[in-house]
């Protein structure tokens, strides 16, 4: 590349997509942050639930029109030992039971959701929860 130049260009979105709101954990709604006292308390099966996002952030970035490509949850369990489950879901999908399997081998968990753009912009919400 000696006395080469090299020139790229990319296109920079500023929109972001809002964060999942009416975040229920198996019908409860779920804790603000997992810092919150008390947290939900729920019985197997447990499903985490929440609202399509169709609109853009309303307070970071420019408002505009997105178009979701995906989901991502994300179920952590910290004791005894970290594990954790990790599902991408088409946009029309916007609930996932999480496998008995998986919550048999814990009691407390936090999750994660994602909210992907197709520009590739994302945001996030967290939350944590206790098994009965």
């Amino acid at each position: 590349l000696d006395g080469e130049e090299l020139e790229s260009s990319d296109r920079l979105r500023h929109v972001m997509p809002a964060p999942p709101e009416n975040v229920l954990v198996s019908g409860q709604p779920a804790a603000e942050s997992c810092d919150a006292e008390p947290l939900p308390v729920v019985a197997e099966p447990v499903v985490i639930a929440w609202d399509p996002v169709t609109g853009s952030h309303p307070e970071i970035g420019r408002n505009g029109a997105i178009e979701v490509v995906r989901y991502e949850l994300v179920v952590e369990r910290e004791e005894p030992s970290p594990l954790s489950l990790k599902v991408e879901l088409p946009p029309e999908v916007t609930e996932f039971e999480i496998p008995a399997g998986f919550t048999a081998l814990g009691e407390a968990f936090k999750f994660e959701i994602l909210v992907r753009e197709r520009t590739g912009n994302q945001t996030a919400i967290e939350s944590c929860f206790e098994l009965e």
